[in-house]
Protein backbone atom coordinates (compact mmCIF):
# COMPACT_ATOMS: atom_id res chain seq x y z
CA UNK A 1 0.00 0.00 0.00
CA UNK A 2 3.25 2.45 0.26
CA UNK A 3 3.38 1.82 -3.28
CA UNK A 4 1.60 4.55 -4.94
CA UNK A 5 2.35 3.39 -8.32
CA UNK A 6 0.55 -0.19 -7.42
CA UNK A 7 -2.58 -0.02 -8.16
CA UNK A 8 -4.91 -1.85 -4.97
CA UNK A 9 -7.60 -3.07 -6.94
CA UNK A 10 -6.71 -5.68 -9.21
CA UNK A 11 -4.80 -7.19 -5.99
CA UNK A 12 -8.21 -6.88 -4.88
CA UNK A 13 -9.83 -9.32 -7.20
CA UNK A 14 -7.19 -11.46 -6.73
CA UNK A 15 -8.02 -11.76 -3.48
CA UNK A 16 -11.17 -12.40 -4.23
CA UNK A 17 -10.94 -14.65 -6.95
CA UNK A 18 -8.58 -16.63 -4.17
CA UNK A 19 -11.41 -17.55 -1.46
CA UNK A 20 -12.20 -20.96 -1.08
CA UNK A 21 -9.00 -22.28 -2.39
CA UNK A 22 -6.10 -22.95 -0.44
CA UNK A 23 -3.73 -23.44 -3.62
CA UNK A 24 -4.84 -20.02 -4.40
CA UNK A 25 -4.79 -18.38 -1.37
CA UNK A 26 -1.14 -19.24 -0.38
CA UNK A 27 0.12 -18.53 -4.11
CA UNK A 28 -1.65 -14.66 -3.00
CA UNK A 29 0.21 -14.66 -0.07
CA UNK A 30 3.62 -15.79 -1.02
CA UNK A 31 3.72 -13.85 -4.78
CA UNK A 32 1.52 -10.75 -3.30
CA UNK A 33 1.87 -10.13 0.45
CA UNK A 34 5.45 -12.07 0.84
CA UNK A 35 4.23 -13.26 3.53
CA UNK A 36 4.01 -16.98 4.51
CA UNK A 37 0.79 -19.17 3.98
CA UNK A 38 -0.98 -20.82 6.92
CA UNK A 39 -4.02 -22.60 6.39
CA UNK A 40 -6.81 -22.31 9.33
CA UNK A 41 -6.95 -25.37 11.36
CA UNK A 42 -3.57 -26.80 9.35
CA UNK A 43 -1.80 -26.32 12.91
CA UNK A 44 -1.51 -25.21 16.10
CA UNK A 45 -1.82 -21.40 16.40
CA UNK A 46 -1.05 -18.76 18.38
CA UNK A 47 -4.70 -18.18 19.65
CA UNK A 48 -4.67 -21.77 20.47
CA UNK A 49 -2.04 -21.06 22.71
CA UNK A 50 -3.11 -18.19 24.41
CA UNK A 51 -6.86 -20.00 24.77
CA UNK A 52 -5.08 -22.49 26.82
CA UNK A 53 -2.28 -20.86 28.68
CA UNK A 54 -4.73 -19.66 31.57
CA UNK A 55 -3.45 -22.00 34.56
CA UNK A 56 -1.48 -21.74 37.35
CA UNK A 57 2.34 -20.11 36.92
CA UNK A 58 4.55 -23.04 36.24
CA UNK A 59 5.95 -24.39 39.40
CA UNK A 60 9.77 -24.69 39.19
CA UNK A 61 10.07 -26.36 42.56
CA UNK A 62 7.28 -28.89 42.17
CA UNK A 63 4.89 -29.50 45.26
CA UNK A 64 4.40 -32.55 48.35
CA UNK A 65 0.92 -32.10 47.46
CA UNK A 66 1.09 -33.66 44.03
CA UNK A 67 1.73 -37.06 45.85
CA UNK A 68 -2.59 -37.15 46.04
CA UNK A 69 -2.90 -36.17 42.73
CA UNK A 70 -2.71 -38.36 39.23
CA UNK A 71 0.17 -36.78 37.66
CA UNK A 72 1.40 -37.53 33.97
CA UNK A 73 4.88 -36.23 32.09
CA UNK A 74 6.36 -36.57 29.06
CA UNK A 75 9.51 -36.14 27.84
CA UNK A 76 11.54 -35.14 24.18
CA UNK A 77 14.53 -36.33 23.63
CA UNK A 78 16.76 -32.94 21.93
CA UNK A 79 20.11 -33.01 20.34
CA UNK A 80 21.10 -31.33 24.27
CA UNK A 81 18.58 -30.91 25.71
CA UNK A 82 15.53 -32.84 27.43
CA UNK A 83 12.28 -31.42 26.65
CA UNK A 84 9.67 -32.24 29.99
CA UNK A 85 5.86 -30.91 30.24
CA UNK A 86 4.58 -32.20 33.69
CA UNK A 87 0.49 -32.17 33.75
CA UNK A 88 -2.17 -32.84 36.55
CA UNK A 89 -4.71 -34.98 35.08
CA UNK A 90 -8.30 -34.11 36.49
CA UNK A 91 -12.30 -34.52 34.99
CA UNK A 92 -14.37 -31.23 33.70
CA UNK A 93 -18.03 -31.17 34.40
CA UNK A 94 -18.63 -33.34 30.80
CA UNK A 95 -16.31 -35.66 32.18
CA UNK A 96 -13.84 -35.46 30.15
CA UNK A 97 -10.12 -35.90 30.82
CA UNK A 98 -8.30 -32.68 31.23
CA UNK A 99 -4.09 -32.38 31.70
CA UNK A 100 -3.36 -28.89 33.90
CA UNK A 101 0.38 -27.87 32.89
CA UNK A 102 2.57 -27.34 36.48
CA UNK A 103 5.75 -27.55 35.04
CA UNK A 104 7.35 -26.92 31.21
CA UNK A 105 10.73 -26.50 30.05
CA UNK A 106 13.98 -28.61 29.80
CA UNK A 107 16.80 -30.59 31.69
CA UNK A 108 20.33 -30.91 30.62
CA UNK A 109 20.70 -34.59 31.89
CA UNK A 110 18.78 -37.93 32.24
CA UNK A 111 19.62 -37.57 35.62
CA UNK A 112 17.59 -34.49 36.03
CA UNK A 113 15.34 -35.77 34.46
CA UNK A 114 14.78 -38.27 36.90
CA UNK A 115 14.77 -36.13 39.94
CA UNK A 116 11.91 -34.01 38.38
CA UNK A 117 10.09 -37.23 38.25
CA UNK A 118 10.39 -37.51 41.79
CA UNK A 119 9.80 -34.09 42.59
CA UNK A 120 6.47 -33.88 41.44
CA UNK A 121 5.29 -37.07 41.99
CA UNK A 122 4.88 -38.41 38.50
CA UNK A 123 3.00 -41.89 38.00
CA UNK A 124 2.90 -42.24 34.51
CA UNK A 125 6.03 -40.95 32.35
CA UNK A 126 6.04 -41.12 28.08
CA UNK A 127 9.62 -40.74 26.69
CA UNK A 128 10.46 -40.59 23.36
CA UNK A 129 12.48 -43.56 22.81
CA UNK A 130 15.21 -42.15 19.97
CA UNK A 131 17.70 -41.05 19.75
CA UNK A 132 19.28 -42.12 23.11
CA UNK A 133 17.96 -45.53 23.49
CA UNK A 134 19.81 -46.50 26.14
CA UNK A 135 19.69 -43.66 28.11
CA UNK A 136 16.17 -43.68 27.62
CA UNK A 137 15.66 -47.35 28.83
CA UNK A 138 17.53 -47.01 31.89
CA UNK A 139 15.43 -43.80 32.72
CA UNK A 140 13.00 -46.67 32.58
CA UNK A 141 14.61 -49.35 34.30
CA UNK A 142 15.87 -47.05 36.97
CA UNK A 143 12.20 -45.67 37.63
CA UNK A 144 11.03 -49.49 37.97
CA UNK A 145 13.32 -50.44 40.34
CA UNK A 146 12.70 -47.76 42.54
CA UNK A 147 8.74 -47.90 41.87
CA UNK A 148 8.67 -44.52 42.09
CA UNK A 149 6.89 -43.89 38.41
CA UNK A 150 5.84 -46.01 35.33
CA UNK A 151 8.15 -44.58 32.40
CA UNK A 152 7.31 -45.50 28.78
CA UNK A 153 9.45 -45.26 26.09
CA UNK A 154 7.17 -43.93 22.72
CA UNK A 155 8.10 -45.12 19.22
CA UNK A 156 5.85 -44.01 16.00
CA UNK A 157 4.47 -46.23 13.38
CA UNK A 158 1.76 -45.48 10.77
CA UNK A 159 -1.70 -46.93 10.78
CA UNK A 160 -3.87 -47.32 7.64
CA UNK A 161 -7.24 -46.24 8.96
CA UNK A 162 -8.15 -44.96 12.60
CA UNK A 163 -9.06 -47.83 14.45
CA UNK A 164 -10.81 -48.51 18.21
CA UNK A 165 -7.66 -47.95 19.91
CA UNK A 166 -6.75 -44.11 20.24
CA UNK A 167 -3.87 -42.72 18.38
CA UNK A 168 -3.27 -46.21 16.68
CA UNK A 169 -2.00 -47.44 20.20
CA UNK A 170 -0.14 -50.29 21.06
CA UNK A 171 1.15 -51.56 24.54
CA UNK A 172 4.37 -53.75 25.00
CA UNK A 173 3.67 -54.31 29.16
CA UNK A 174 6.81 -56.43 29.15
CA UNK A 175 9.09 -53.62 27.53
CA UNK A 176 6.94 -50.71 28.59
CA UNK A 177 6.83 -50.17 24.65
CA UNK A 178 3.66 -47.75 23.55
CA UNK A 179 3.36 -47.97 19.76
CA UNK A 180 1.21 -44.97 18.11
CA UNK A 181 0.57 -43.40 14.91
CA UNK A 182 1.90 -40.40 14.50
CA UNK A 183 -0.74 -37.96 12.41
CA UNK A 184 -2.98 -39.13 14.79
CA UNK A 185 -1.44 -38.50 17.78
CA UNK A 186 -0.83 -34.99 16.83
CA UNK A 187 -4.61 -34.44 15.38
CA UNK A 188 -5.94 -35.68 18.29
CA UNK A 189 -3.77 -33.23 21.09
CA UNK A 190 -4.39 -30.27 18.63
CA UNK A 191 -8.25 -31.18 18.93
CA UNK A 192 -7.81 -30.66 22.80
CA UNK A 193 -6.51 -27.29 22.67
CA UNK A 194 -9.50 -26.52 20.50
CA UNK A 195 -11.88 -27.93 22.43
CA UNK A 196 -14.48 -25.77 24.89
CA UNK A 197 -13.10 -26.18 27.34
CA UNK A 198 -9.74 -27.49 26.37
CA UNK A 199 -8.52 -30.55 27.24
CA UNK A 200 -5.07 -29.41 27.60
CA UNK A 201 -4.35 -26.32 29.65
CA UNK A 202 -0.55 -24.82 29.90
CA UNK A 203 1.33 -22.40 33.05
CA UNK A 204 -0.04 -18.99 31.94
CA UNK A 205 3.62 -17.76 32.30
CA UNK A 206 4.87 -20.36 29.94
CA UNK A 207 5.61 -17.67 27.02
CA UNK A 208 8.47 -17.17 28.82
CA UNK A 209 10.13 -21.00 27.99
CA UNK A 210 12.57 -20.68 25.53
CA UNK A 211 11.20 -21.92 21.91
CA UNK A 212 7.84 -22.86 23.42
CA UNK A 213 5.55 -21.22 21.23
CA UNK A 214 7.36 -21.80 17.54
CA UNK A 215 7.59 -25.15 18.74
CA UNK A 216 4.35 -25.86 19.31
CA UNK A 217 3.28 -24.08 16.38
CA UNK A 218 5.72 -25.80 13.90
CA UNK A 219 3.87 -28.74 13.08
CA UNK A 220 1.54 -28.43 9.88
CA UNK A 221 -0.22 -30.38 8.32
CA UNK A 222 -0.07 -31.39 4.43
CA UNK A 223 -0.42 -34.12 2.36
CA UNK A 224 1.83 -35.81 1.34
CA UNK A 225 4.39 -36.28 -2.00
CA UNK A 226 1.98 -37.87 -3.60
CA UNK A 227 -1.11 -36.27 -2.37
CA UNK A 228 -2.95 -39.50 -1.32
CA UNK A 229 -3.20 -38.52 2.88
CA UNK A 230 -2.03 -36.03 5.31
CA UNK A 231 0.66 -35.61 7.67
CA UNK A 232 2.41 -33.46 9.93
CA UNK A 233 5.60 -31.50 8.46
CA UNK A 234 7.69 -29.40 11.26
CA UNK A 235 10.07 -28.66 8.38
CA UNK A 236 13.73 -28.45 9.58
CA UNK A 237 12.21 -26.38 12.69
CA UNK A 238 12.20 -27.94 16.29
CA UNK A 239 8.93 -29.39 17.63
CA UNK A 240 9.81 -31.07 21.36
CA UNK A 241 7.65 -29.16 23.25
CA UNK A 242 4.58 -29.84 20.58
CA UNK A 243 5.39 -34.08 21.39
Amino acid sequence: LDVLSQDVRPLWHEWLEAQGSGAKLSAFYTSVLGKPYTAEGSGVTAKNLADTATAAPIDAAGSSNLQYETVVAGIDVGSRLLHVNVSVVSKTQDETQQRTGRFVGTVTSFEEAYDLLVRYSVGVCVIDSRPEVRKAQELRDKCLDSGICDVWLCQFHPTERIGKEDYGMRLDWGMRVVTVDRTQLLDATMDDMRYDPPRKLFPEDVWHVDGWQDQMTAPRRVLNDRGEKYIWDEGNADDHYRF
